[in-house]
């Protein structure tokens, strides 16, 4: 059985020298934004007034191989129905009579993407639009785990009117159970609620927002059945007032989970001081956790995927804030969907949805000092029968990458040292590591670390039939 982890946290590495951690660098797609609110688009969809958020859940369903997204729309929202594009810049923005939807696209190719007219909602006297539901935030998921094909796809958020944590579920993501009121606790709830299914804890996680003093903080609540849920617990908050956490779309990957955290820089309690650093813009970071309960951001306040260049109204379309969506990952590479704004969160600014394409495993790694030789050794596995260690990993010009086996004590294993081992020269997706002399699974059964030597070199993760010891 091959596991994968990644060289990112102090649960998988144990020394290095002459290497730090870096965040990983997702590549915009050209044809950014894929699509946009059309409430004054030539063929106008009065029920797209305006994005804001975005809140996308992107998924490439495995049961019909189409990427489907569910996203959220203000289908009113008295200030941009009332005000063309092109006058904005001269007219006050205001919040005042807005509504919220959720809204679904699908895609062949996740590039081109198709607003079908669902006969779901109604929507001033029609049906013809493709809202699935009114007056919700939260988040959409394809659950694998439960076994009911009626449940396969759940929501998880807050309804307004009145205000509620709810949960909701489907067969085909389109049409809804009634929502669910949690019978227990509530949180604030008015942002990106998203939850998962925690194979290794055996119960649903869901994230949320809080306030404490004024500020935006991380919740995290869990449930073993999607219905009751634990009260929703503070795990993370933002460094001051200049940076309070919006949002975060959490999901596993390897050996741990991460999180896409929504920074909110200069909040209101920094009133008009247009020095803060991103002043109120929004950006999105990284976060790791061993356990949905205890959070670490990576390089706190560098953005993981950076904001657009330029100004409203004419720069990028994400020049202004940026709201992501759990990855869609492929054999050799990592989609990386994100709702993009082009203005202030607190002003006038038009949404869209935008795409960054990412490495295999390259959320961040170890880059190796320049001109140095870097050594990284990892915490204790288990070689668990026969297969190949792989790594992830970019190598310059220049660079090269040796990997060994040593014992839990540091001894090195015989026929497996770094010196032994072929070096690696271009690029690493999933590449197998080789050694003159033996295979890995001449170590099979024994407690070991690995040892890798590398210079001019990123390296993001390894994997292979190894069982990780506590």
């Amino acid at each position: 059985m091959e596991n994968r982890f990644l060289l990112l946290d102090d649960a998988t590495v144990r020394d290095v020298n002459q290497a730090a951690l870096v965040l990983g660098t997702p590549v915009k797609d050209g044809r950014n934004p894929l699509f946009k609110e059309e409430f004054w688009a030539d063929h106008p969809k009065p029920w797209e007034a305006r994005y804001d958020n975005l809140y996308p859940n992107v998924l490439l369903d495995p049961g019909d191989r189409c990427f489907k997204i569910w996203y959220h729309s203000f289908i009113r929202d008295q200030s941009a129905e009332n005000t063309p594009p092109p006058l904005r810049p001269r007219r006050p923005w205001s919040t005042a009579g807005r509504r919220s939807g959720l809204l679904y696209a699908q895609s062949d190719d996740g590039l081109h993407w198709e607003k079908p007219a669902l006969g779901v909602v109604e929507f001033s006297g029609s049906r013809a639009n493709n809202l699935v539901m009114t007056d919700v935030e939260g988040g959409v998921f394809r659950d694998a785990h439960d076994a009911d094909p009626k449940r396969r796809f759940k929501f998880f958020g807050r309804a307004k009117h009145p205000t509620r944590m709810i949960g909701a579920w489907s067969a085909d993501g389109i049409h809804w159970s009634d929502p669910v009121r949690w019978p227990e606790h509530g949180a604030r709830a008015d942002t990106h609620n998203n939850a998962i299914w925690a194979p290794d804890l055996g119960k649903y996680v869901g994230i949320t927002r809080g306030r404490i003093n004024g500020a935006r903080t991380v919740l995290r609540t869990e449930s073993p059945d999607f219905l009751h849920w634990s009260e929703p617990l503070e795990v993370m908050r933002g460094n001051g007032p200049y940076d309070e956490l919006y949002s975060m779309p959490v999901f596993r990957y390897g050996n741990i989970y991460l999180g896409l955290l929504a920074v909110m820089h200069g909040a209101p309690g920094c009133g008009t001081d247009r020095t803060v650093p991103d002043w109120n813009k929004v950006t999105t970071e990284l976060a790791w956790s061993p356990d949905t309960k205890i959070w670490h951001r990576v390089q706190a306040g560098s953005a993981f995927i950076p904001l657009g260049m330029g100004e409203y109204p004419d720069g990028a379309s994400d020049c202004g804030c940026i709201y992501a969506s759990v990855p869609v990952f492929e054999k050799d590479g990592i989609r990386l969907y994100y709702g993009g704004s082009n203005g202030l969160h607190n002003d006038w600014r038009e949404g869209s949805l935008n795409l960054a394409w990412l490495r295999k495993d390259g959320f961040a790694g170890y880059r190796s000092r320049s001109g140095a030789e870097a050594l990284l050794t990892t915490r204790t596995f288990t070689i668990d029968g026969d297969g190949s260690i792989k790594i992830n990993a970019d190598i310059g010009s220049h660079g090269f990458l040796r990997a060994g086996l040593v014992s839990a004590e540091g001894n090195p294993i015989q026929g497996l040292t770094v010196r032994d081992s072929h070096a690696i020269t271009t690029d690493a997706v999933d590449r197998p590591i080789t050694w003159r002399r033996r295979r890995p699974d001449a170590a099979a059964g024994r407690r070991i670390r690995l040892q890798f030597v590398f210079r001019d070199a990123i390296l993001y993760s390894v994997a292979g039939p190894l069982e990780w010891c506590a």
